[in-house]
């Protein structure tokens, strides 16, 4: 076969420029035509970002941590609202909040009527990470107005969803701390059983001023006692004093040792004694000193409990919309002018080639033996 160049190819195609030049025409003004078939769709988008999840703590909600909250959520935040944005449960919400079986004419009762709505809508449904660390969801429609609705309606359930997975592990912890507390409780009820028991069998209400007002009474009976002695010794041995000034002497300094013997706990019968008060002491004090801690104790527990339960019962975010979803003026597809103009290009290369083709090599046989 005879080598060609360059200016025999150009001088092939500028021979048949007609035939060339024709089918491509033809091939865009087809195109152009059939382009003018297709349905337009609109493509409504929003821009948000995830929220800190600090947003929602009681430290922060009632300024009790030193450290600076953070509004903007991390890489995992981010994530976790990008997940919910893929899910198969945003879809069929939107599939169902919107009729879309019925819009893109799929029999509901088909066995595999889920598998086809779902992959239909993701053919018109996008969701991306911003370079900047948003995240941008977009639904298109042949209808503008409705592409905005189940956009804004998406971006919604996302937001309902985050907000959902916190309060939800606000509700964990508003479990763990009132089962806590109802324990502690209960903790602290025996504790002041207990402690009602001893003052009753000790007869302690208040060691430390128990403690001194026993040490001033017993030094003052003990003083009595010696005085009221004495003055009997002396009245004995005078002459001339009457016997029922001796008897009544004689009661009073029995009565004082008697009321001596109960505060040393000589009497059996005495409520209040320093005997009973010296063995009482030691467990008083322990268990009183551990309900004054259970006391502390169960009082933070409710003030948590009742910041995390307002905490829960507040009204926040899980993301912060940054560009809301408006009505599309201007469709997302088909741009009929790009399919023309690829189609052109196209055809003009095939032809070429088909040209080459015919000229230089059309006349070579293969021999088959």
């Amino acid at each position: 076969m005879e080598e060609k160049n360059l200016a025999d190819i150009l001088s092939a195609l500028y021979k048949r420029r007609k035939t060339l030049l024709g089918f491509t025409f033809l091939t865009m003004v087809l195109v152009a035509l059939v382009s003018l078939l297709l349905p337009n769709y609109y493509r409504s988008t929003t821009i948000f970002y995830a929220m800190s999840p600090d947003v929602a703590k009681p430290e922060y909600i009632f300024g009790q941590s030193s450290a600076a909250m953070d509004y903007y959520g991390s890489e995992e935040d981010v994530d976790r609202i990008f997940s919910i944005a893929k899910s198969r449960e945003l879809v069929f919400y939107i599939v169902d909040s919107f009729d879309l079986y019925t819009l893109y004419k799929i029999d509901s009762q088909h066995p595999k009527a889920k598998a086809k709505i779902a992959q239909k809508f993701k053919k018109h449904y996008k969701v991306l990470k911003t370079e900047y660390g948003g995240i941008e969801l977009g639904i298109e429609d042949r209808d503008p107005e409705l592409s905005a609705k189940m956009t804004k309606a998406a971006r919604n359930f996302i937001n309902e969803k985050s907000t959902q997975l916190i309060k939800s592990i606000q509700l964990s912890t508003i479990n763990v701390l009132s089962s806590d507390m109802i324990q502690k409780q209960k903790t602290l009820s025996i504790l002041a059983d207990s402690l009602i028991s001893i003052r009753k069998q000790y007869g302690i209400y208040n060691t430390e001023t128990q403690s001194e007002n026993f040490a001033s009474q017993i030094a003052a009976a003990q003083s009595s006692l010696i005085r009221e002695k004495a003055r009997l010794n002396v009245l004995q041995n005078s002459p001339g004093i009457r016997r029922d000034t001796l008897a009544f002497i004689k009661a009073r300094v029995q009565g004082q040792e008697a009321e001596l013997n109960a505060l040393l706990g000589n009497d059996e019968n005495a409520s209040f004694n320093i005997e009973k008060f010296n063995q009482g002491q030691g467990v008083f004090d322990i268990v009183s000193d551990q309900l004054e801690k259970a006391t502390t104790e169960v009082s933070y527990q409710k003030q948590r409990f009742n910041r995390v339960q307002s905490a829960h019962q507040s009204q926040f975010d899980g993301i912060l919309t940054i560009e809301e979803a408006e009505i599309p003026q201007v469709k997302e597809r088909p741009v009929r002018s790009l399919l023309v103009g690829i189609s052109g290009i196209l055809m003009f290369t095939l032809m070429i080639l088909y040209i080459i083709v015919i000229e230089f090599y059309g006349n070579i046989k293969i021999k088959i033996d």
